[in-house]
């Protein structure tokens, strides 16, 4: 056998078994692969860091792997202000929001896309250090509180949180590549078991502290007031999947080694 070829199946199975490691704290990581949503609407609610009173929502990323949805919005929350996250998971949940409970309440008589039947919301923010969240289970229609975390990491009700608000993007910069530039923000991974196990998970996100700020993931710049329609606006979400498995990568990619291999072998 080639050493060196030898070397580099070794090398590329042993990287694979690993891929989809993630550990949550508020920084983004390969695993997550491209981003499923980008900014294009720059924000008005404040540039600069979160301790600056900055306020993006830059960039999605998401993947589903090891039983969890994995979830990092790139960007910042200032203190006080929340970030809402609604997931659609395949069952017959609400296409139009009823909170039950806490900040989201503001948005109820929220209309989702066509085809977006809500069936879990998230509502968090960070205040003085600490991570602060609510949970809703949109079909059961329980949940609300469910405790608190530090901002660098923390389980609540079963959902791990982290958030690193330390990012300066800012007004101009915070949309396209500005945006993509981004790699901290909040950080979340939600065990399938709570959304009945789907495949793919579509979501929104926004940016509220009653009332929206313009910083929406899909974007929407015309949104104002408390509450969205997006009754005739379809899509006005984006979708995770489950990422490869590492064994079918690592198929995959020790074939083409191995042919590689036979090829230099011929020579």
């Amino acid at each position: 056998m080639n050493t060196l070829a030898g070397i580099s199946i070794i090398t590329f199975a042993t990287g694979l078994a690993s891929v989809h490691a993630q550990t949550i704290d508020g920084t983004l990581d390969g695993s997550y692969g491209s981003a499923l949503s980008v900014q294009t609407v720059n924000t008005t609610w404040g540039s600069g860091t979160a301790a600056s009173g900055g306020n993006q929502l830059d960039a999605a990323y998401g993947i589903i792997s090891g039983g969890n949805l994995n979830l990092f919005f790139a960007g910042n929350t200032s203190d006080g202000n929340h970030l809402q996250v609604f997931l659609s998971d395949g069952r017959t949940g609400q296409s139009t929001f009823s909170g039950i409970g806490g900040q989201m309440t503001a948005q109820n008589g929220s209309i989702f896309s066509p085809g977006f039947s809500a069936t879990y919301a998230i509502d968090v923010n960070t205040y003085t250090g600490t991570i602060y969240a609510g949970l809703l289970d949109l079909i059961a229609n329980t949940g609300g509180y469910a405790g608190a975390a530090p901002d660098a990491g923390g389980t609540i009700g079963g959902v791990q949180f982290a958030v690193n608000n330390s990012s300066s993007a800012g007004t101009g910069s915070n949309t396209g590549a500005g945006a993509l530039a981004v790699t901290t923000g909040w950080e979340m991974s939600i065990p399938l078991s709570y959304l009945a196990n789907p495949s793919s998970v579509e979501v929104l996100a926004d940016i509220s502290n009653g009332g929206l700020s313009n910083q929406l993931l899909p974007p929407d710049g015309t949104v104002s007031g408390s509450t969205f329609n997006y009754g005739s606006t379809p899509g006005q979400y984006f979708t995770v999947t489950v990422a490869p498995e590492p064994t079918t990568l690592a198929l995959t990619g020790l074939g083409g080694l191995a042919t590689l291999v036979a090829a230099r072998r011929r020579k």
